[in-house]
């Protein structure tokens, strides 16, 4: 017999066990009997048709996890809190568990009789499960326990949940998200303190889920709330902490103050948080809560409206264009805001890519420098200044700059979305695709991420993983259609997704959208070309290509490497249209061997992102 490790969420006081939200103690055994199986939680054992099943700790625990929710869908930040106490776990990981759970029951991902998918919801267990103790009797119904653990590391746990835009009007969104996530950054400054990450609170974003579900959820004591009203100058904003255990108000407070207020009102809701926990704040990191990124009101507000554009880049040249405005304007008011620098170098190094005669290289890294010469240690000016190397190929640059973007930014989408795009443009496809799945945990309404990573583990020939990213790319591909039906870019990866998925009707579809619609930049014509490639329509595919390196070629020099050794167009390698476009455009950049990047003209590298 081969048992399974307890893990460390699992384990609780010696005389009792913790399984699924419900608590037994020692004297009163229970087994879960369904289908032909037998889980007993005490032993950790699991037989099937009688015979002992061999599962790994993570998976028996994530087994039992399902079992004891059977009642709802269990989203995925839940099991990555129950499973791994919010560790960084990519979702192909998640979904190797899943597929492993189902296995170990005879389950699988096609029929999903016990263990079923939920889109854009989460995992549910459906299996009628009948409860007995050792002795063979039925086992008295469980009372549901308020179990949670009081510390995380040994220090208080706090959930930030979204703040609530209440002024009517969705162009506020923006503002309510950046000041929940300001307050985030303020208290994970609290070494004293264990605090989520805005990922994995942002699933709650519009749901209906009661504070003490969400605290259980998570893993957490504290939840902080709070909502936002812009209206006539001023800043209307309230804010609780809720013992999640309990659900009793620990601090609440309410504010009407002018918009100029906004820097304060942060500091305020961080230290009386820090207050209310009593908690010890050391005098250099009140230093960081204070210290913020700009002291002008206008620039931050700028700034937070071309970030959510920025964000929403798979819109493509209409959605980076508003976005550098407001950047611009950031940066205008206030010379001295490195956020806002990086913000403007990111827009102009993606219209660079698009072929925007505007943007311009030299002024993309004098911007990523001036942002540097402002915050040294700034992740996003790093990031930044590895995005402008990659998009003139040169890539080793791009390594260092981004490495180092990481380091400063283990949360920072950019930074993990940039080095991903720079390793899959030199092959190193295993690195690509875990920055991807990363990318995709911190943003996760990104698609693009997803559909990059969709490629990556093609070239791998990783086909489990390919067709888990290219599912949960066409859900977030889905949710933003069902938001922007003229969306070229999600309908050209939901192209990509669906093709892979084999949804050959849909795939066609969704590509002659993209294509109605019209792809207004040479990236989002990229990833539809390898949507057309993918469904055998080569042609299309080949005039697509032709009008992405077309002319002027001084100014539209190709990643040539990237695309011929690209894995969506496998199937056209040899066809004699292709080849021949592939020595145009190798004689362009004057041969393999040369250095990307080198020479009078830097060779722009937009393939597919």
């Amino acid at each position: 017999m081969i048992f399974a490790r307890e893990s460390g969420h699992l384990a609780r006081a010696r005389e009792c066990f913790y399984f699924g939200g419900f608590l037994h103690s020692r004297d009163r055994p229970m087994r879960f009997i369904f289908a032909d199986c037998a889980i007993d939680p005490a032993r950790r054992e699991l037989t099937r048709a009688g015979e002992a099943v061999h599962i790994e700790p993570q998976v028996f625990d994530l087994l039992i996890f399902l079992i004891g929710n059977r009642e709802r869908v269990v989203s995925k930040d839940e099991l990555l809190s129950a499973i791994w106490q919010g560790r960084i776990v990519s979702e192909s990981t998640l979904g190797s568990r899943i597929n492993a759970a189902r296995a170990a029951i005879g389950d699988d991902g096609q029929r999903q009789h016990l263990i079923r998918t939920v889109a854009r919801k989460g995992v549910r267990f459906i299996g009628a499960v009948a409860n007995e103790t050792e002795t063979g009797k039925p086992a008295e119904t469980p009372a549901l326990a308020a179990t949670l653990p009081a510390t995380n590391e040994g220090k208080p746990a706090i959930a930030v949940l979204p703040f609530v835009n209440i002024s009517g009007d969705p162009e506020q969104e923006y503002f309510a998200d950046g000041l929940s996530e300001d307050i985030i950054t303020d208290l994970s400054r609290v070494s004293s303190l264990f605090v989520v990450a805005r990922h994995t609170v942002l699933s709650y974003k519009g749901r209906s889920v009661t504070l003490q579900e969400i605290a259980r959820d998570l893993g957490v004591c504290y939840v902080l709330e709070g909502s936002v009203r812009k209206a006539d100058g001023r800043l209307r904003i309230t804010a609780q902490l809720v013992d999640g255990r309990t659900g009793g108000q620990i601090w609440a407070e309410r504010y009407d103050r002018g918009r100029e207020d906004v820097f304060h009102l942060q500091d305020e809701i961080s230290q009386s948080i820090v207050a209310a926990l009593k908690v010890r704040l050391l005098p250099e990191e009140l230093a960081t809560i204070v210290r913020r990124p700009t002291n002008d009101p206008e620039a931050y507000r700028y700034y937070l409206m071309g970030r959510a554009y920025f964000l929403q880049s798979g819109w493509g040249k209409r959605a980076l264009d508003v976005a550098r405005q407001k950047f611009a304007k950031a940066v205008a008011i206030d010379p001295g805001y490195a956020r806002a620098f990086a913000g403007l170098a990111n827009c102009d190094s993606y219209l660079l890519a698009m072929g925007d005669p505007a943007a311009n290289f030299e002024a993309i890294i004098a911007q990523c420098e001036r942002a540097l010469a402002l915050e040294p240690d700034l992740a996003e000016a790093h990031a930044a200044k590895g995005l402008a190397f990659y998009t003139v190929g040169r890539n080793a640059e791009a390594d260092a700059a981004l490495s180092e973007a990481v380091r400063l930014g283990p949360r920072s989408f950019e930074a993990h979305f940039f080095k991903a795009r720079n390793c899959r443009a030199q092959g190193r496809f295993a690195e690509a695709a875990t920055l991807f799945e990363r990318a995709a945990d911190l943003q996760p309404d990104d698609f693009r991420s997803l559909g990059l990573a969709i490629n990556a583990y093609r070239s791998l020939g990783e086909r489990e993983k390919m067709l888990s990213a290219a599912r949960r790319c066409l859900e977030r591909c889905e949710a933003e259609i069902s938001i922007h039906p003229d969306n070229a870019g999600a309908l050209a990866l939901g192209a990509v997704a669906l093709t892979e998925l084999g949804d050959a009707r849909r795939a066609e579809a969704w590509a002659d959208e993209s294509e109605e619609v019209g792809p207004a930049d040479a990236i989002t014509s990229y990833n539809l070309a390898s949507a057309q490639a993918g469904l055998g329509r080569h042609a299309l595919a080949l005039a697509r290509l032709q009008q992405i390196f077309g002319d002027p070629p001084a100014r539209r020099r190709s990643h040539v490497e990237w695309l011929k050794h690209d894995s969506a167009f496998a199937l056209m390698r040899g066809e004699p249209a292709f080849e021949a476009l592939l020595r145009r455009l190798e004689a362009e950049v004057g041969g393999f061997g040369s250095v990307a990047g080198q020479g009078s003209e830097p060779a722009i590298a937009f393939a597919g992102g």
